[in-house]
């Protein structure tokens, strides 16, 4: 087998939830990938106080947009008093 053919995909959310469990569960996922670039633009940073964080920064900023498309979301479900489905999954394949 080549390293290149290696491809997993994990299940990190699957199921249906409530609008208040939908918004905790996703806003922890999204929280916890804001505070990953949060540390790494920190680290980089601390390396080197004139390093470009520009790419970090985007990040966070489309996490951030991710979280309010969320909260219409999961609004848009309690006014209509129903259900999420989630189906997330982590796709993993090793690159040289």
């Amino acid at each position: 087998m080549v390293l290149t053919d290696v491809k997993k995909q994990v299940m990190i959310v699957e199921g249906v939830y409530t609008p208040n469990e939908a918004l905790q569960m996703v806003n922890s996922l999204l929280d916890a990938k804001i505070d990953f670039h949060n540390l790494r633009r920190l680290s980089d940073w601390v390396k080197d106080c004139n390093c470009d964080t520009k790419e970090p920064e985007q990040r966070i900023s489309e996490l951030r947009k991710e979280k309010e498309l969320m909260r219409d979301i999961v609004r848009m479900a309690r006014e209509a008093d129903v259900k999420l489905q989630i189906h997330g999954a982590l796709e993993i394949t090793l690159i040289k």
